[in-house]
């Protein structure tokens, strides 16, 4: 009977974190670019900016998604940093209505709900891009309460062990035990929530007392802000610094609280808290999902109140880069799409600023770079995040449905978008290529000649895109006309002149004079999207 209810117990957590993540993944699939136009011009106020974070948090159900979602506004320049940590802040007091919905008993309602959407999710309304996402969410929204329901269930048998009692009975004499219990579940299930609503199920149980049951969801939101602390150590620059703050608002409600606490057991009096929360709700899982949301709530008032010093601590602690500097849009912004043409020469203008790049990403292995300059590393992250805000921008605007002629113009320009990006790469694939053949004296003729023949030619290109002109467009197609036969004559000279060459060195000249190709075919490809959209705009 026992190994039953352990197999149980077990199923019903399995179910409760898979629901947990469906209902993660389709809503934010739903939010798409609606969930960050919302987030635009609803933040434009502190308070209006914590209402957005909580829809936000309530949505995506993770406070780590809302903070994606957030930087990828703030890093293409469309939202501030100071608004984005409000919202931040506040989203993870939205996060607490899904445990607040798992302390009403809806068993009933739950298995219509997992029946039916059980069978629209092998229908054709599956693949509906518009109903799919909805079913999905109801489907994880079902399957979560259903793990709950078990989870309830199947604590009887082992409430009546005998062995239970004691754990019980040593659980509430080690109140520290059950926080490392409950840190350690929100880090494995990387939600808080998740782990809030299965404590909320025990509490069900009527064993464990309301500081037993604190103490396990002080454990999960402890766990959560370690959890974005870890995340944001890997990032650089805002991205660590949003989530910083986000791990330093969810902890001060747990400090905030357990302090409060610690000097009301001293001073001998009630806490404030289990008395504020048992006049609000009656029973251990009421109760239980009261102060789960009441510990949010309090850490992001605090956050607000103490943003100035929070914020301050989290730029010492993780300083903006360079690349995210030069991956900020200069020119576009959000005003620009209600004006088609203007906002599509505003793109032409950031893409002059990514051709103005490519160049400067030689720079490591030129003889006649000017020093102090952006390395190879920044200017690469600053190139791919520059192509996103400027495909996003070009997304919204075709979401526009303007005429044939934008959107024409539209596609090319997302067509010069996937070259600079293409040669991006393949730059820096040249660059290691040649720094490791660097050392062969023999090949030092050539790989200069190469390098320096290559940096001319896209500093010619980067003129060309900044300002337009037909002739010398067409000077540029004819530098990187068809040059397969001549890059094969050098191939095969180098390999002929330095056949003593190690085996591995050998490989790196075949990859190299590869690379070198590709590199002029994209250059030259971009010079024919150069001529063709001129050509088009001559009458």
């Amino acid at each position: 009977m026992l190994f039953e209810a352990i197999s149980a117990i077990l199923g019903g957590l399995g179910l409760a974190m898979f629901g947990m993540r469906q209902i993660q993944v389709s809503l934010q699939q739903m939010a798409g670019r609606r969930l960050r136009s919302l987030m635009r011009h609803a933040t434009r106020s502190t308070v209006r900016a914590a209402a957005t974070g909580i829809v936000i948090g309530a949505v995506t159900q993770s406070t780590n998604a809302a903070s994606y979602i957030v930087l990828g506004l703030v890093t293409t320049g469309f939202l501030p940093l100071r608004r984005a940590l409000a919202v931040a802040a506040w989203s993870a007091v939205g996060t607490a209505a899904i445990v607040l919905l798992a302390t009403i008993r809806l068993e009933l309602v739950v298995l219509y709900v997992v029946g039916v959407t059980g069978f629209l999710q092998v229908s054709r309304f599956r693949d509906s891009p518009l109903w799919g996402p909805a079913i999905t969410a109801l489907f994880g929204v079902g399957t979560l309460f259903l793990g709950l329901q078990i989870l309830r269930r199947s604590l009887g048998p082992v409430t009546e062990a005998p062995w239970f009692t004691e754990v019980v009975a040593f659980s509430h004499g080690m109140p520290l035990a059950l926080v490392a219990l409950g840190l350690m579940l929100a880090l494995v299930v990387q939600s808080s929530s998740t782990v809030a609503a299965a404590v909320v199920a025990l509490a069900a149980t009527d064993w464990f007392s309301f500081d037993a049951l604190l103490a396990l969801v002080y454990g999960a939101c402890i766990g959560s802000a370690l959890s974005s602390l870890i995340v944001g150590w890997r990032m650089t620059g805002t991205a660590r610094q949003l989530l910083l703050f986000q791990a330093f608002a969810k902890a001060s409600g747990v400090l905030a609280l357990a302090g409060l606490a610690a000097v009301e057991h001293l001073l001998g009096v009630p806490s404030a808290l289990e008395t504020a929360v048992r006049w609000l709700a009656h029973g251990p899982a009421g109760e239980t999902g009261i102060a789960f949301a009441a510990i949010q709530l309090v850490a992001a008032l605090l956050a607000t109140l103490g943003e100035r010093p929070l914020a301050a601590l989290a730029a010492r602690l993780a300083p903006a880069d360079v690349a995210e500097s030069l991956s900020q849009p200069r020119y576009l912004y959000d005003e620009a799409l209600g004006e088609p043409a203007t906002a599509l020469d505003l793109v032409e203008r950031e893409q002059a600023r990514l051709a103005a790049m490519l160049p400067d990403i030689l720079d490591r292995i030129r003889a006649d770079a000017v020093p102090g300059g952006a390395r190879m590393e920044e200017l690469s992250r600053a190139v791919g995040g520059l192509v996103r805000a400027t495909d996003r921008f070009l997304a919204d605007l075709l979401a526009r449905q303007p005429g044939a002629d934008v959107v024409g113009r539209a596609i090319a320009l997302r067509s010069r978008n996937e070259m600079v990006l293409a040669q991006s790469g393949t730059l820096v694939t040249l660059v290691g290529t040649v720094e490791r053949l660097g050392s062969a004296e023999g090949l030092r003729p050539l790989l200069e000649g190469m390098v320096e023949s290559l940096h001319l030619l896209l500093s010619t290109t980067a003129d060309a895109m900044a300002t337009p002109d037909p002739d010398a467009i067409a000077m540029l197609r004819l530098m990187t006309g068809d040059r397969g036969e001549i890059v094969e004559r050098v191939r095969q000279g180098a390999v002929r002149d330095h056949g003593d060459l190690p085996a591995a060195m050998q490989d790196d000249l075949f990859l190299l004079t590869g690379l070198f190709e590709r590199s002029v075919w994209l250059v030259g490809r971009l010079a024919w999207l150069l001529d063709a959209e001129t050509a088009a705009a001559a009458p």
